[in-house]
């Protein structure tokens, strides 16, 4: 034997020691030696003895094929046992902003999130505002609702009841999130005890005013102080009567204000202005029929059938299909809503500013509603770690910031939403400010809540349109919303 050979046996043997430090023991190599061929191995053994150097020939019988079937074995083994490749997991996520400038504001928004978190991608599914009840409705209690929900107190109070939105009070904790520094609001985020709203944004009506028209008639602009507005109900007439524009065919060219049916940021807080509610604090009873609720739901009524300088509503002469609304299309010169509308105006360069609504001249003090808008995550979530990763992402400072930039939305972070050199704050419109004042004054009230809203307002609202289009008097319209309200609040 020489050399050379040796050689080869002591590294074939180096491999076979591999093999069991591997986890190929010699018993199972004995166990599975008679299956396939066999061959035999020299193995050279060098014995030191004092200079003297013999060589001894050990014989030992293996099989490759079992050596090579081992081997995969093990490092099967140790690949299973790495960490796999993160997956990429889709959050779904269901709001009601399904056109416009904050639809485009919030796929950008989308794409942000996905360069923070590669491995989370939001599908955005928005639908509009009744289409997206309607389908929750359904997708709730078969369990297969979007991941993340945007949410609002008109349904949330039936489905915390039924089991379908996730607690997160432990959530919170460990995000560290400090509710104080947001508004929130009790009958949209807690439920028994257990909190399930996540902050996203906050709504305040106020009233936008067009201020070219102001300026071209000649008619001095409302006051920007929400604790001394300096303009009453009667001014709010007056100064609509000296902005509407008729042609000479007495077809109206501009409307002076613009009034409807709703509740939320329209008649809500002409109650509270007139120190009347739509129900008693107990949410009980219906109150539309008592004498301050009355002459304040009569002001709505006077203005498009009396005054006649609002337009009735889903007049198509007024409110054309696919074209934006009356506000932005620069045909009303007062239009009372919302924060919520504020991106789309300014998007399409109206020249607006906004008011405080105007005061009760019997009481001396203005009203209005505010509503808090949190995001939820479904019980069903398969993702609900990637769910909640989303939805505080949206509740954190920066993108509170973001929003409070782009006027899209009102934040609900509140030091965003009252920051003197953040965005929110910033013009135009100049005058944002009164936006934050929605649970520090008095005179704003939330929306009176309760387990069957949606179906209530919906109702309530629909017996409110008959008296306003004038297809059924006054008083008469006045004493349905109750009776129908009521049967609705009694469901409880």
């Amino acid at each position: 034997m020489n050399k050379k050979q040796s050689g080869k046996r002591l590294t074939r043997r180096g491999i076979l020691r591999a093999g069991v430090v591997a986890g190929v023991g010699g018993a199972g190599l004995a166990a599975l030696a008679g299956c396939g061929e066999t061959q035999v191995v020299e193995v050279v053994k060098e014995v030191p003895v004092e200079k003297v150097v013999t060589q001894e020939v050990e014989r030992v019988v293996v099989q490759e094929k079992v050596v090579t079937q081992e081997v995969e074995r093990v490092v099967t083994q140790i690949v299973e046992a790495m960490p796999a490749k993160q997956e990429t997991v889709t959050v779904r996520w269901a709001n009601w902003v399904a056109s416009g400038a904050r639809l485009a504001q919030y796929n950008n928004l989308l794409k942000r999130f996905t360069r923070e978190h590669p491995h989370i991608k939001v599908q955005n599914e928005p639908k509009p505002w009744p289409q997206h009840w309607d389908s929750l409705a359904v997708s709730f209690p078969a369990g297969n609702a979007q991941d993340v929900v945007w949410f609002s107190g008109a349904t949330f109070l039936k489905f915390a009841e039924d089991g379908v939105i996730l607690p997160i009070n432990e959530y919170i904790k460990t995000a560290g999130v400090n509710l104080v520094d947001y508004w929130t609001q009790a009958d949209v985020f807690d439920f028994q005890g257990q909190l399930h709203g996540i902050p996203f944004f906050h709504t305040m009506s106020y009233v936008m005013i067009n201020q070219r028209m102001f300026e071209e008639k000649g008619v001095e602009e409302p006051s920007r102080d929400w604790n001394a507005p300096g303009w009453t109900w009667d001014d709010w007439r007056e100064k609509s009567m000296q902005l509407q524009e008729v042609d000479e065919g007495g077809q109206v060219k501009v409307w002076g204000t613009w009034v409807n049916q709703a509740f939320e940021n329209m008649f809500g807080g002409l109650l509270i202005a007139n120190d009347g509610d739509v129900m008693n604090p107990a949410k009980t009873r219906m109150t539309l029929g008592e004498p301050k609720s009355r002459e304040a739901m009569r002001l709505v009524y006077q203005f498009i059938q009396e005054d006649k300088i609002s337009p009735i509503p889903a007049d198509p002469s007024t409110f054309i299909s696919g074209a934006p609304d009356p506000f932005a299309r620069q045909v009303v010169a007062i239009r009372p809503w919302s924060t919520s509308s504020l991106s789309n105006y300014i998007a399409a360069q109206i020249p607006f500013d906004t008011v405080p609504w105007p005061t009760s001249p019997n009481t001396g003090h203005t009203g209005a509603t505010f509503n808090a808008n949190p995001n939820v995550v479904a019980k069903a979530t398969k993702y609900p770690d990637q769910a909640l990763a989303f939805a505080f992402w949206l509740a954190g400072p920066d993108i509170q910031d973001f929003f409070g930039s782009l006027k899209s939305q009102m934040p609900s972070y509140v030091s965003a939403a009252e920051d003197p050199e953040g965005g929110w704050l910033s013009p135009p419109p100049t005058s944002n400010f009164v936006a934050n004042t929605g649970q520090k004054l008095d005179t704003t009230i939330d929306l009176r809540f309760h387990k069957f809203w949606l179906e209530w307002v919906v109702k309530v609202q629909e017996v409110w349109e008959k008296a306003l289009i004038g297809e059924q008097g006054f008083d008469e319209t006045i004493d349905e919303m109750d009776v129908e309200g009521q049967k609705i609040l009694e469901q409880r």
